[in-house]
């Protein structure tokens, strides 16, 4: 099944050789099949999903300050409120199992361990890179995060925060993925500090989304204001461009069968099925 959906995302977003070329709005859409709404259970706000592969469920996070872990239909497994703060984004590391939230505003990450979604440690996000300011004090803030693994690395991997900005030209606010350096490997700290490492820049406005497909190696980037689902190289390449058939979606995540999740902070969590896929 793993090949399968290594096949069709290849097959969904086949590269092309001129990016400059994308017009607006977009005529060809995402080859996949609206289900349904799993948010029955009404999750407030939903803005960051991620499936977890080894618990085998779909981890929410929601602007309140909210998290819960619910199955591929939607059933809440549990839930916790964690504190005031706006969770824009989630991932985890598939070799540990932990989970990791973006914080807007406090531009921070948290980790969390699933067993009981209890708050393990904290890590503070650098703003600058050689000197210049990349996320301002005040502005957009960070708004999507998903975790490369790299077992080369000496911390596991390394994570992609997008910062969201509604300009292209601001050189103080970036519209950009931003890639961190986090130790996560020293347990001794409670409270770390992430530094950047690089930073790519699609030229794509209001980032609110991201995932990284481990098989592939390719980067898909949300863009709520333009509806649209990018894919991007490793390398910050952009290689194709589609668009998204709902509103106000800013978390993307897809299962082990290939069957899409998109979150939506207007309340909806939207399950799609490949078009081709029989079951």
């Amino acid at each position: 099944m793993r090949i399968i959906l290594l096949l069709f995302l290849l097959m969904l977003f086949g590269c092309i050789k001129n990016s400059s070329s994308t017009t607006f709005p977009l005529k060809n859409i995402i080859p996949y099949k609206r289900l349904k709404n799993i948010n029955y259970s009404k999750f407030n706000e939903p803005s960051g999903i991620c499936h977890h592969i080894s618990r085998k469920s779909l981890i929410v996070v929601g602007d309140e300050g909210d998290i819960c872990e619910m199955d591929y239909n939607g059933k809440i497994l549990q839930k916790k409120h964690l504190f005031n703060s706006d969770f824009e984004g989630v991932t985890h590391n598939p070799s540990t199992g932990l989970i990791y939230i973006a914080v807007e505003g406090e531009e921070k990450i948290i980790e969390i361990n699933p067993a009981g979604l209890t708050v393990t440690r904290e890590f503070i996000l650098s703003r600058q890179l050689n000197g210049e300011t990349l996320l301002k004090v005040g502005g957009q803030g960070i708004e999507a995060i998903t975790f490369v693994p790299n077992s080369s690395h000496p911390h596991g991997g390394t994570f992609l925060v997008a910062n969201q900005s509604l300009q292209l030209d601001s050189k103080d606010d970036i519209s950009g993925i931003i890639e961190y350096e986090i130790p996560l490997n020293n347990k001794k700290v409670k409270k770390g500090f992430g530094k950047i490492i690089r930073v790519i820049q699609p030229y794509i406005i209001d980032l609110t989304g991201l995932y990284y497909e481990m098989s592939t190696k390719l980067i898909y980037v949300i863009s709520e204001s333009t509806n649209t689902l990018s894919c991007l190289s490793r390398a910050g390449i952009l290689l194709n461009v589609q668009a998204l058939p709902g509103q106000r979606q800013e978390g993307i995540t897809f299962d082990s069968k290939g069957y899409l999740y998109i979150a939506q902070d207007s309340g909806q969590i939207i399950k799609y099925k490949p078009i081709n896929q029989v079951n």
